[in-house]
């Protein structure tokens, strides 16, 4: 068995089309339906479900996925074994603090079960500053909102983070209209962020003149600003879901006016490329939400 095409069917599966595991993969969207057709030629079973554009794993292809992940797994573990195409050296990342968050951990373990020896370089900034690090070479990957449009630069798209209202249920009273935010104080983004410009837009379509504004660059602060009764603010709610759940927060009827951040992880197509598509195949598999 190829493990080409089983590779190709790990990226079909966690990315959910051709194309996007052409792109992670480096290849074409023929090759890897190609791939694909072949392997379940071998097989003998359908692993996918073709609807149009859309893929959907077949019970034969959530059946065979794990298994597919421990092949792969078994021959990078051969490879290293053997002594042949260790990957060494750092790897440079910068992300902003939403990723550390949610990803920090989980990522470093994976990347240091599949590559030993290599070593990881982390850096937290805002996604202005991932970027100008990205634009000056001083970083390998880069994980930010939105995507860097620059020749020589390859974006992949990881996952969209949704986006509420949210405060302390005593801030708020009885009132759970947009109207509050005239009422009690506001947390905003840095100017020229996507969230501070939504926000900004949204007071602006609806009338509202907002009391005092807390401006904060960081998510800990908000979050710090949120559980405290300080503040209302846009966060993300898979992030306050046990406050949620016991009543201390709750959420504005009002609707978010972004409905979630798109983070994006970008790299240079260097010597590097691979390693770093790999890395962000791996970021987009570890994390994944619901609207």
């Amino acid at each position: 068995m190829n493990v080409r095409f089983v590779s190709s069917f790990v990226a079909t599966a966690d990315l959910g089309s051709f194309a996007k595991a052409a792109e992670a993969l480096f290849s074409t969207q023929g090759t890897i339906a190609s791939r694909i057709a072949k392997l379940e030629e071998e097989l003998g079973v359908p692993l996918f479900l073709r609807d149009g554009s859309n893929l959907v794993l077949t019970e034969h292809g959530h059946a065979a996925l794990p298994a597919a992940r421990s092949l792969l797994e078994a021959s990078n573990a051969f490879v290293a074994a053997a002594g042949g195409n260790r990957t060494e050296g750092v790897l440079r990342i910068a992300w902003t603090d939403y990723i550390s968050y949610f990803l920090s951990s989980k990522l470093l373990t994976e990347l240091n079960r599949r590559h030993p020896a290599l070593n990881i370089e982390v850096q937290t900034h805002s996604s202005m500053d991932v970027a100008e690090l990205l634009q000056q070479g001083r970083i390998d990957l880069g994980v930010f909102v939105g995507v860097e449009s620059r020749r020589n630069v390859t974006a992949m798209h990881l996952f969209d983070l949704p986006l509420r209202w949210i405060a302390r249920k005593d801030l708020l009273g009885d009132c759970r209209s947009l109207d509050i935010l005239s009422q009690v104080p506001l947390v905003n983004y840095p100017a020229g962020t996507l969230p501070a410009q939504a926000i900004d837009k949204q007071l602006s379509d609806a009338g509202i003149k907002p009391g005092l504004v807390y401006w904060m660059d960081t998510l800990p602060s908000v979050l710090s600003a949120v559980r405290e009764g300080l503040a209302v603010a846009l966060v993300p709610p898979k992030i306050l879901q046990s406050d949620l759940q016991k009543g201390d927060l709750v959420e504005l009827g009002a609707p978010s006016p972004i409905t979630s951040l798109p983070f994006y992880s970008h790299f240079r197509n260097n010597a590097r490329a691979d390693l770093c598509a790999e890395v962000s195949q791996l970021m987009a598999g570890l994390l994944s939400f619901d609207k």
